[in-house]
């Protein structure tokens, strides 16, 4: 019932409520990364119900929590331990990218654009992490569409390279047979 009042846009802006993201990072938290493993059906759609509802909710995250998400999840950004892609695909879930928060001038997404397209750029060949950046870029297009507030045209071509990299396509040209 909840993610259901959660997704009437029309019915209830992201100005009527202030929903807390850290109760629900800790909830996942708590779900996918225990110490105790629990593969049954009804744990694992539990945990699909968690990561919805995130969803949902986001939009609804205050002002702060974009820096707040930034300031947890930064010290686990590192290459060289797989504790980064736990925090990319958080990153990738918890960041809001609807714009501008009514108490902030400018959009939540502003702040870390250029900061997470280098640290996209750390780590190569691994789905997993391009498919997490993917994600969380792909929302700020959709989020954003027709406003001004980003200029993508410097990064299309890196962009681009990195979604022939996913796909696998060759690139150049092909030695023809004589």
């Amino acid at each position: 019932i909840l993610r259901r009042l959660l997704r009437k846009q029309d019915l209830l802006p992201s100005t009527a409520l202030i929903i807390e993201w850290r109760p629900l990072y800790d909830l996942i938290t708590k779900h996918f990364f225990c110490k105790l493993r629990r593969t049954s059906e009804v744990h694992r759609g539990l945990g699909d119900a968690i990561v919805k509802l995130i969803k949902d909710a986001r939009r609804f995250f205050p002002a702060t929590a974009t820096a707040e998400i930034l300031d947890e999840m930064s010290p686990m950004l590192c290459p060289h331990d797989e504790v980064c892609f736990r925090a990319a695909a958080f990153l990738s879930l918890l960041l809001p990218t609807n714009g501008a928060s009514p108490a902030a001038s400018s959009p939540h997404f502003l702040g870390w654009f250029e900061r997470l397209l280098t640290v996209w750029g750390w780590v190569r060949n691994t789905p997993d992490w391009d498919f997490a950046f993917v994600q969380l870029y792909a929302r700020v297009a959709r989020d954003n569409l027709g406003t001004r507030d980003l200029d993508w045209a410097p990064h299309l071509p890196w962009l681009f390279n990195k979604m022939l990299a996913m796909f696998h396509i060759p690139v150049g040209t092909a030695k023809s047979q004589a």
